[in-house]
């Protein structure tokens, strides 16, 4: 005998929109050979990448300003979803509204599609996605010396916003805390840089000399972090279900249920309608409830915004339930 349980938003339960709860009226007698299975998840792709919770919200970065003085700026990103081209925006705003880039008066040049007043401009940090290499990018212009050396480096009518210049030809650095573990999710882990033991990674390059037009580029170790992220600004890959009347018990924790993969966009419906029998044994005895969990592959609980889900889940029986 099969029984079907539907549950949705109005069966959510605590913060996070990740637990569910059924409750059964006069409770729920589970008879020895019981089976409980997936029949079909919709669920809003609503969680965000980077959020204060998680602690991965900020990074700094230092520049060289005049003579051998730096200022070193932390960004801070608001909750939401970031992909590399975000995170640039939000780089970007910061550095300039301090003045560090680089701009060309001359009006034959292409615009860039950045808002600005200046027909092209050019920022000296700027995170990119290398494919290739299934890792993430950061690229550094040199801090030439004088005015006379932008324009050897960049060309004419090129400037310095800022206006005043480092004793050495220098790049930015950027510091990019973080941990590689399970339970520590920082800035390093969603765009893919392994911080050091000292938890603090920075990058520096010296020109060789003032004249140096090379940006210098520096890639994501993400493959080498235990357990590894991948450089896709997000350390949610698949979606794991837990429920409270599992016996799974070659399992650990022994209340795996089910697990899918994110084949969806940010922002858009997940849909998981298994394609086999993925039953697994029911705990016998009598309940009260029946609760639904969801996780991140690392067992890290999901913090959804959307709680507007639909539940299928089908209990097979060997014999007659008594309620």
């Amino acid at each position: 005998m099969a029984y079907a349980i539907a549950l949705n938003s109005t069966n959510v339960i605590g913060l996070g929109n990740n637990t569910y709860k059924f409750n059964f009226v006069n409770g729920f007698t589970v008879p020895e050979g019981s089976t409980i299975s997936i029949s079909q998840v919709t669920m809003p792709y609503s969680w965000f990448n980077i959020t204060k919770v998680l602690g991965n919200n900020t990074f700094q970065y230092i520049m060289p300003t005049s003579g051998a003085t730096t200022v070193t700026r932390t960004i801070t990103l608001a909750d939401g979803f970031y992909d590399i081209n975000a995170l640039n925006q939000a780089l970007w705003a910061d550095l300039k509204s301090q003045n560090y880039y680089f701009y060309n008066t001359i009006s034959t040049i292409t615009p860039s599609t950045t808002s600005t007043a200046y027909p092209t401009i050019l920022y000296p940090i700027s995170f990119s996605t290398n494919y290739n290499g299934y890792n993430n990018a950061i690229t550094f212009q040199y801090i030439p010396i004088s005015a006379p050396n932008v324009v050897t480096q960049f060309g004419t009518g090129w400037l310095w916003a800022l206006g005043t210049f480092p004793t050495n030809a220098n790049t930015p650095q950027i510091i990019i805390t973080g941990s590689p573990s399970s339970t520590t999710t920082l800035f390093g882990n969603v765009i893919g840089f392994q911080a050091q033991t000292t938890s603090v990674q920075t990058y520096l390059a010296v020109a060789p000399t003032v004249t140096n037009s090379i940006p210098y580029i520096i890639y994501g170790n993400s493959l080498s972090a235990s357990p590894p992220f991948p450089p896709l600004a997000t350390t949610i890959n698949s979606v794991i279900i837990r429920c409270n009347l599992v016996e799974n018990n070659i399992s650990m924790p022994s209340d795996l249920m089910d697990f899918f993969p994110i084949s969806s966009t940010f922002g858009s419906n997940i849909f998981y309608l298994p394609i086999a029998d993925n039953a697994t044994k029911l705990r016998a005895g009598k309940h009260q409830s029946l609760i639904i969990s969801f996780c991140d592959q690392n067992f890290n609980p999901i913090i959804a915004l959307d709680p507007n889900v639909l539940i299928s889940i089908l209990i097979n029986f060997p014999e007659k339930i008594h309620f």
